[in-house]
């Protein structure tokens, strides 16, 4: 921490073989976040997923790739598919799970130094906190309400503007390496196929 901003957070941090194996832990209770696409290397998973099979030197090489930058995500395989209403499709997403363990490990850091930032009645994508939390909130704090509105942001996660997010992140944060993986995680190369169930990434 320099100058009031993060710095080497992929080097002495995410690349680490412990936070590593700490972001594998976190997902892999999660049936989804281990699914395995057609793509991915299936052997990896039976190895990594099976009660004590998880391979040491898999999270060290990891580590190091992070490091230098040479870690290439594979592609991401997408399938539209309708929205319970039936007006459109969207498109959900599966990553391989070795991605989504890299995922896991950048959004634990950075809940770590944006999750005090955040407001309190939000309550979404947060940690203890959802649609229970909202309703607790509502029935300690308001008095009743006579009408709701309820709203979808149309297009949402497709049209964020990714340069807005890494300007968002040069406020508290310096560090090439963390930009330049999240970039290769956002233009990871996506295939559309017909998916069961496909589930999104971290």
């Amino acid at each position: 921490f320099i100058d009031g901003k993060y710095r080497h957070l992929v080097r002495e941090i995410i690349s680490k073989p412990e936070v590593l194996l700490t972001a594998y832990n976190n997902i892999k209770s999660n049936p989804g976040n281990m699914t395995v696409s057609p793509g991915s290397n299936t052997l990896f998973f039976r190895r990594v997923a099976s009660p004590g099979g998880i391979s040491l030197k898999w999270f060290h090489e990891t580590g190091r790739k992070l490091r230098e930058g040479t870690y290439e995500f594979e592609p991401i395989l997408r399938s539209e598919r309708p929205k319970p209403n039936g007006a459109e499709k969207f498109p959900p997403t599966i990553a391989n799970p070795r991605d989504k363990i890299i995922q896991e490990a950048f959004r634990m850091v950075l809940e770590i130094i944006y999750e005090p930032r955040f407001q309190e009645i939000s309550h979404g994508f947060r940690r203890n906190k959802g649609t229970h939390s909202a309703l607790r909130e509502i029935k300690m704090r308001w008095k009743n309400p006579s009408w709701w509105l309820e709203f979808d942001i149309r297009k949402c996660f497709d049209t964020i503007n990714k340069k807005i997010l890494v300007s968002i992140l040069s406020e508290t944060i310096r560090d090439s390496r963390l930009e330049s993986t999240l970039n290769q995680m956002w233009n990871a190369k996506i295939m559309d196929v017909e998916l069961g169930d496909p589930t999104g990434g971290v």
